[in-house]
């Protein structure tokens, strides 16, 4: 997997995550509901998947283990709280958090898409 190919993945699953998003939180249909959900989660582990690829290929040689345990613990920390989140932010409507994710999707798209240019 080339480092082009890689962050090609990176761009189109954060980019079209965050659109698939703001349709979800704009969506009333239930059956376009389901086949939203299941491209958001398409896209999304596209991205993941070719971060955590990118991520492993910095890491020094005898420290993969190590650093990648770490990166994958803070994943999972994150994954624990953000129910918490989703329930702060479900206060002011169930499609609220889908809202406030596909803004922070997109706020990392274009972070990204800054750090590629230098």
């Amino acid at each position: 997997n080339s480092p082009k190919r890689r962050n090609a993945m990176i761009k189109f699953g954060f980019l079209f995550s965050s659109i698939l998003l703001f349709v979800f939180y704009f969506t009333k249909d239930f059956y376009l509901l389901l086949g939203l959900a299941f491209l958001i989660t398409l896209t999304t582990n596209m991205a993941w998947t070719s971060t955590e690829v990118g991520v492993s290929r910095y890491l020094p040689k005898g420290k993969k283990g190590e650093f990648m345990g770490i990166f994958m613990t803070g994943k999972d920390i994150g994954f624990d709280i953000a129910p918490l989140f989703y329930g702060i932010f479900a206060a002011f409507g169930l499609k609220v958090p889908f809202f406030i994710l596909a803004v922070l999707i997109l706020v990392a798209w274009i972070f990204f898409m800054i750090a590629q240019r230098k």
